[in-house]
């Protein structure tokens, strides 16, 4: 009798308000097991439910509307939680009269092949655009570097040790090609925050012993941030229909921090603590996306003083919110607007954080 109510309140043109969380998602993972209301507006009350911002719940939910009934004390501890523009704010570095280019944070950019070689620009484009104070691209044999240096002739391109580096991303862009294991090896060697993105997430789910080193790492206490969307999250272990849990799996298991891209991406730590996005949009789903996110995560750990898992959840929220900006211009937009973006992005962060403090 239920499952008809629903599909007689759906059948309606009317706008339809759930009450807390619409009939039919389940409140925890946001799974649709049958039936379930199809909102226009949730209005949810003491705590948003993690099945509001989780796929497919998200998507019944409509706009969600949150009212404080001062349930905090009765509630414990949050199975989640989700960054605000303030919180954001308060973790982006400012840079002081007294920095420079490498006290803002340097980051290597380990990307691209002869098969993708865009992927290089996006990645690089994304951290110098997120106020990294040097962006570096590895050079590597066979990998033609014309259209980077054109394109940004900021960056610096070379394959020298440099004791400065902050942060390192590998991995958008590559193709499978042999040299590309070694250069993982490599970079989880080195003690400065690691992004393995795209094609190296493939190299790692497929052999035992790249796994061993990224555990090693975390073990000792370095950080390695792993981005994978729901296909390659897949070679490591399933989904399933519970995102959070699937992504803290992952992140125990690797002793690392995992971001689960995707509608309402989520972020998880091998410490159980989890973030999860409710910035990101249908926009985002475009080539070369990841590859942007990417590099905003490498300067954010390069530039950044904040908790690993707080900096990987606000480049998550950055990113949705330059898509977001860039959607307002014109839709469909390309990575390459998104890139374009973030510094509005990062400015209307701070704008509505300041706003906010004043309010209160």
């Amino acid at each position: 009798p239920m499952a008809e109510c629903v599909r007689v309140v759906n059948a309606l043109a009317n706008a339809i308000v759930s009450v807390d969380i619409p009939s039919g998602v389940t409140a925890d993972t946001g799974a649709v097991e049958g039936e379930a209301i199809d909102a226009d507006l949730t209005v949810t009350f003491g705590a948003l439910k993690p099945g509001l911002l989780l796929m497919p719940g998200k998507e019944f939910a409509g706009a969600i509307h949150f009212v404080d009934i001062e349930l905090e004390s009765s509630l414990g501890d949050p199975v989640a939680e989700l960054l605000e523009d303030e919180d954001v704010a308060d973790l982006l570095r400012v840079p002081s009269s007294s920095d420079h280019k490498y006290s803002r944070g340097v980051v290597e950019i380990i990307a691209g092949s002869a098969q993708y070689p865009g992927a290089a620009l996006l990645a690089v484009d994304g951290a110098r655009s997120a106020g990294a104070g040097m962006v570096r691209y590895l050079e590597r044999p066979g990998i033609d570097t014309t259209a980077l240096v054109t394109a940004f002739p900021d960056v610096v391109i070379s394959n020298a040790p440099d004791a400065r580096i902050r942060a390192r991303v590998i991995g958008p862009g590559f193709d499978g090609a042999v040299e590309q294991r070694g250069l993982l090896v490599a970079a989880c060697a080195e003690e400065a925050p690691l992004v393995i993105d795209a094609g190296a997430l493939t190299l790692l789910a497929g052999d035992v012993e790249l796994r061993d080193l990224v555990i090693a790492r975390g073990a000792s206490g370095g950080v390695t941030v792993l981005t994978p969307h729901d296909g390659e999250f897949g070679r490591f272990q399933s989904v399933g229909n519970d995102r959070r849990a699937a992504a803290l799996s992952l992140a125990s298991s690797l002793q690392a921090i995992v971001v689960l891209k995707g509608a309402g991406t989520v972020i998880a730590d091998q410490h159980g603590r989890v973030f999860i996005d409710a910035e990101g949009t249908a926009d985002l789903a475009t080539a070369g996306s990841g590859d942007v996110l990417a590099g905003i995560l490498g300067a954010l750990l390069a530039g950044g003083s904040a908790s690993p898992i707080e900096t990987a959840a606000a480049a998550v929220l950055v990113h949705g919110r330059a898509g977001r900006l860039a959607a307002d211009v014109a839709s469909p937009i390309t990575a390459v607007e998104i890139a374009e973006f973030i510094p509005d992005a990062l400015a209307a962060l701070r704008a509505n954080a300041d706003e906010a403090s004043r309010g209160e």
